[in-house]
């Protein structure tokens, strides 16, 4: 079985069947799939976030994966991505759905509560090249998930660790500074904190010359 890198195809794992979406094909770059509300997120290599609905008593593959109107304001040129959508994570506890890019910036979006219009609730800057790759870290016996830092790895040959601004732990989104770099020998394109005792977590960062 060939798959074109040009298009998306949706695999069934019960029947080995897979049939051909039809919109917004071409130029997909991420996928993340948001299972509470049975949502399939995708990035684009033009910037923008296209959102499906998976219906799974749909008759035909063809009624499967409906997509979205509401979402696409997301796209507006003075909210959506400048560049290619690199990676996409949604942080645990907040249901926040985080994007970085090759625009150079990761942008924190508000897309799966159904009591709030879909948002863009900060665009974070201070790399110098594509943003490859987000992971999170959660402090311990923190009152709210918000309260923990992020890293982001960028082909500038940095991670980079954020956390939220002081004071804005309770608050609904958070908005995030920079509070160290750390300069590599590698450009980094994939990296996975795991946490351990005490607050003394590994970051494990992957990437080449």
């Amino acid at each position: 079985m060939e798959f074109r890198s040009t298009a998306t195809y949706v695999v069934s794992l019960e029947t080995s069947n897979f049939h051909l979406t039809s919109k917004h094909t071409e130029g997909l770059t991420s996928f993340l799939s948001y299972q509470p509300k049975n949502l399939i997120v995708a990035g684009h290599s033009n910037g923008h976030l296209y959102i499906w609905k998976t219906d799974r008593t749909a008759a035909s593959n063809a009624d499967k994966n409906l997509p979205l109107q509401q979402y696409d304001k997301l796209n507006e040129p003075s909210i959506a991505h400048k560049g290619q959508i690199m990676f996409m994570k949604v942080q645990s506890g907040t249901n926040l759905l985080y994007t970085t890019s090759a625009d150079r910036t990761i942008k924190v979006w508000d897309v799966f509560n159904s009591d709030r219009s879909p948002s863009c609730v900060q665009t974070i800057s201070g790399h110098g090249g594509t943003v490859t790759a987000i992971d999170f870290e959660y402090a311990s016996f923190a009152t709210s998930p918000l309260s923990g830092h992020i890293f982001t790895a960028s082909t500038d040959r940095t991670i980079m660790l954020w956390r939220n601004a002081p004071g804005r732990e309770l608050m609904l989104f958070p908005f995030y500074v920079r509070t160290r770099v750390f300069d590599l020998k590698i450009w980094p394109h994939c990296l996975r904190y795991c946490p351990g005792r005490m607050g003394r977590g590994e970051l494990f960062v992957g990437g080449g010359d």
